[in-house]
């Protein structure tokens, strides 16, 4: 089985599922703590392992959780991510993201 960091999953999947975490982080303020939404989700995805984890056999969290995943991986990359961040925020495409991302949440945190 392949290693995956579940704290960094669950942080980027709270940032996800969030507007008020993403208006705080990724649009621009003079506070150190910032992020983006390309950042959030090489984190979720690369940085954290669960990419390369989800493309293998088996199960990572449950099988259901699994699909809502490389649902979610979907979702995401039907975003443009080259425009402003507010833009990004704003997209209606964000909002059934932040949905699924607390979706895999709760599955996640029943385990």
């Amino acid at each position: 089985m392949s290693w995956i960091n579940r704290d960094l999953v669950v942080a980027c999947l709270k940032e996800l599922s969030d507007r008020a975490i993403q208006e705080r982080l990724w649009l621009p303020n003079e506070k150190s703590e910032q992020s983006s939404f390309e950042e959030s989700v090489c984190q979720l995805f690369d940085d954290s392992g669960l990419g390369d984890r989800l493309e293998k056999p088996g199960v990572t969290f449950s099988e259901d959780a699994d699909s809502l995943l490389r649902n979610l991986d979907t979702k995401l990359q039907a975003i443009d991510a080259m425009r402003v961040p507010i833009d990004i925020i704003n997209d209606p495409r964000l909002d059934q993201v932040r949905s699924l991302a607390k979706e895999i949440l709760s599955h996640i945190h029943d385990r």
